[in-house]
């Protein structure tokens, strides 16, 4: 009895300093925090917390933030928007530049076929391509200005306006207007001392500029 008595004693005593060592050499686990008396945090691991905190707080966006990007992207839109407008202006322009040379060019085949201006034409009072002017260059007969109808200009519509004209907006402000050569001297007073060396002019006004834009250009 004595012996196993012992026996058990001196087992018990190497189980005991077995768990010792097996506890102070393995590591403590990485989810484990250090605490000090009675389970309180240290202030080593209260640091650590405060730390993870504050860089989850200045990962996100402040007002003013918030603020300088909703600005930044109203910039952007307001240029885009310029640009698109400037864009159109331009297309314009060369849309009505188009239409004036091709007016002009009408005239000047048309006073080669006729071998004359038509009666309403002027050197001094602009004369708008519209009415009866427009029908004419689409082929109406006039026994005047042309006796057998023949078309000069496809022009589509009564009269034409410039590219600024939108519905409900006054013609006369948009219209192409014209000027002829009548005492053949190849010289045409535009307005004031502007002299054009042309047999006929046309123009039209760029209504978001107030420019001329002419034949003779």
């Amino acid at each position: 009895m004595k012996q196993a008595a012992y026996i058990r004693s001196s087992g018990d005593e190497l189980l005991h300093k077995y768990f010792i060592h097996y506890s102070r050499s393995r590591p403590a686990p990485a989810c484990a925090r250090p605490t000090g008396r009675a389970g309180r945090p240290t202030d080593e691991s209260l640091t650590s917390i405060g730390n993870r905190q504050s860089t989850f707080g200045n990962s996100s966006f402040s007002l003013i933030e918030l603020l300088v990007v909703v600005a930044i992207i109203a910039i952007l839109v307001g240029l885009l928007l310029a640009g698109i407008q400037s864009a159109r202006n331009h297309a314009r322009k060369v849309i009505a530049m188009t239409e004036v040379r091709e007016i002009q060019k009408t005239w000047e085949i048309y006073r080669t076929e006729m071998g004359k201006w038509p009666s309403f034409a002027s050197e001094t009072d602009p004369v708008a391509v519209t009415g009866d002017v427009a029908r004419l260059l689409q082929g109406e007969v006039s026994p005047t200005n042309n006796p057998q109808g023949k078309q000069y200009l496809d022009l589509k519509r009564e009269s034409i306006m410039n590219p600024w004209w939108k519905p409900g907006l006054t013609e006369s402000n948009y219209c192409y207007y014209a000027k002829f050569d009548v005492d053949y001297n190849n010289v045409i007073n535009f307005f004031g001392t502007n002299n054009v060396r042309a047999s006929v002019i046309v123009w039209t006004v760029n209504t978001s500029d107030g420019s001329v834009i002419g034949s003779w250009k």
